[in-house]
């Protein structure tokens, strides 16, 4: 096993530490197919086939990702689908490659690491180890995200949020209260709780198109321009949510102009 990240200290002291353990266990374990070739790009537990099975990797190197993030790559020696015995469906494993593997049933693995102590004290450490480079992992991609923390900030009624010309690179969520929107001095819209807005002109760099201000006290928070951008490409939700704003926005507008249109008629 190995991972791209150089931050993990206790790395290379544990993945040995699973390395021998995994030796010791299924050595004493008869294998169901040894030196048995995969073909590439192989997704180990895709097929229902491979539920009740664990792999020892012999040649070649698989991918491990969880969550769609890739933790680390297994190698000669190492144990793979632990975690997808144990039915943990955001965890993948797949390679490239063609790889070599010794085959074995889940169900016999557990039948003789039940009745022998020695083998059952060996699994338990080789789980524990498991779980400490999993969660050191885990800890430093967490810390490899940057930190986005929005100003919060109370808007009195009658105040702007936004300021139809002007140029800024925040982008705004209404939390609680509600504000109108203004072209000029005729009211377009509204805007309501959870919504976002102010995004294209802060992401283009162009003037605002209208005025934001507030009709009840309101509280928003503002994120800068890069801010929001890695908010959107680290949490999807977000792109949806400003993709259901703009559409309310837009379907506000066209009724608004419609409006407006009839009463110049």
């Amino acid at each position: 096993m190995y991972t791209l990240n150089p931050a993990l200290n206790d790395f290379e002291t544990l993945r040995k530490q699973q390395a021998k353990l995994v030796e010791q266990i299924f050595s004493q374990i008869p294998a169901v197919a040894r030196a048995e070739t995969l073909a590439a790009n192989r997704r180990f537990y895709e097929d229902p086939g491979d539920a009740a099975k664990l792999f020892i990797l012999r040649e070649g190197n698989v991918r491990f990702e969880r969550e769609g993030r890739l933790l680390y790559f297994l190698e000669a020696g190492d144990l793979l689908g632990v975690e997808r015995c144990w039915s943990c469906a955001a965890c993948k494993i797949w390679s490239d490659f063609a790889v070599v593997v010794d085959v074995y049933s889940w169900k016999d693995v557990c039948a003789k690491i039940s009745c022998d102590v020695e083998l059952l004290e060996s699994w338990s450490r080789y789980l524990s180890t498991l779980a400490s480079l999993n969660g050191s992992l885990l800890c430093a991609a967490l810390k490899e995200e940057r930190e986005i923390i929005p100003a919060v900030r109370k808007i009195e009624p009658g105040n702007m949020i936004i300021e139809e010309g002007t140029l800024g690179d925040e982008v705004f969520t209404l939390l609680s209260g509600s504000a109108d929107v203004f072209v000029g001095n005729t009211k377009v819209g509204e805007v309501h709780g959870d919504e976002i807005f102010g995004a294209l002109a802060a992401i283009t760099g162009t003037p605002r198109t209208a005025t934001v201000k507030a009709n009840a006290t309101c509280t928003v928070l503002a994120l800068p321009k890069h801010q929001f951008q890695e908010l959107m490409e680290t949490r999807p939700q977000t792109v949806m949510s400003l993709f259901e704003s703009m559409a309310r926005i837009i379907v506000s507008l066209n009724r608004e102009v419609v409006s407006l249109s009839k009463g110049h008629l």
